[in-house]
């Protein structure tokens, strides 16, 4: 090995440690919040995340915790009927909308499918906002 690429190699090396370190520690759905928490209220991954939660509608704040108790599962995906399902309603036009609504603010995405997902760490996110906390 030339002499200047040892301490590279160490380098790759101890990325590759620390890397794999971390892949683990985020496997743990419960710890990847903590793990990005950058300790500033305005970089966190919580307060960021909580930006757009703040802006719903308390009936689509209200779907997204929903959806985070209810739809516990990395990919799950939500149509229009689970939506309503989950609401305690059978009036889909509301579903859609309240659907939109996370869209719209970037909570949940639309598939491929036509169907509704989160990214896991909304999900983890929307399952930690207490109600009572939230008045909604």
């Amino acid at each position: 090995m030339p002499p200047g690429s040892a301490p590279a190699a160490t380098g790759v090396a101890c990325w590759s440690c620390w890397t794999t370190q971390l892949l683990a520690e985020l496997h743990n759905e419960e710890d990847r919040l903590d793990l990005l928490e950058t300790g500033d209220d305005h970089t966190s991954v919580r307060a960021v995340l909580s930006w757009s939660y703040r802006r719903l509608a308390p009936e689509a704040a209200r779907l997204y915790r929903l959806c985070g108790f209810r739809c516990p599962h990395p990919g799950h995906h939500l149509d229009v009927h689970g939506a309503a399902a989950l609401l305690g309603a059978t009036d889909l036009r509301t579903a859609r909308r309240l659907l939109g609504e996370l869209v719209r603010s970037g909570l949940m995405e639309v598939a491929p499918d036509g169907r509704h997902r989160m990214h896991d760490l909304l999900r983890v996110r929307s399952s930690c906002i207490p109600t009572a906390a939230t008045g909604r």
